[in-house]
């Protein structure tokens, strides 16, 4: 619990213009994500899921950069081989939980598959954003 709280207070040392610029790279990943989605599910006859996997991966490597290097403004490559370690382990566990979400409200809910794509891309940006502050915080000088 006291990890939690901590994560949620570095949430709360944010100005509205990160959170502004987290959710516009949030956003602009989301769009290519749900492009590359729609477009080899429908027009490449690729399987939801397999369209799935290759978004997520074009969907990493935009939206690590850009908050990165933007919406946290942490232009410090001292430390991008370990935050780049740390937010693709945020992201298996999102791919994870955004597979197996989308296969059990597809499968399970019956829902079209983009339905079930928007519920989670509401649900699960809210854990990232808290999990992110953390992988590109400052590092405090001494």
């Amino acid at each position: 619990m006291a990890l939690i709280g901590r994560l949620v207070a570095l949430v709360g040392q944010l100005s509205w213009w990160q959170v502004f610029k987290f959710c516009i790279a949030g956003s602009v990943g989301t769009g290519l994500y749900y492009g590359l989605l729609y477009g080899l599910t429908e027009f490449a006859q690729v399987w939801y899921l397999g369209s799935s996997i290759v978004a997520s991966i074009a969907h990493f490597v935009l939206k690590f950069s850009l908050l990165k290097f933007w919406a946290f403004e942490d232009r410090d490559l001292t430390r991008v081989h370990h935050q780049l370690g740390y937010f693709f382990g945020l992201s298996v566990v999102n791919f994870g939980l955004n597979t197996l979400g989308l296969y059990v409200l597809v499968q399970y809910g019956h829902l079209w598959y983009m339905e079930a794509q928007i519920i989670l891309t509401i649900l699960l940006p809210i854990e990232v954003l808290i999990v992110s502050c953390w992988i590109f915080k400052k590092p405090i000088s001494v």
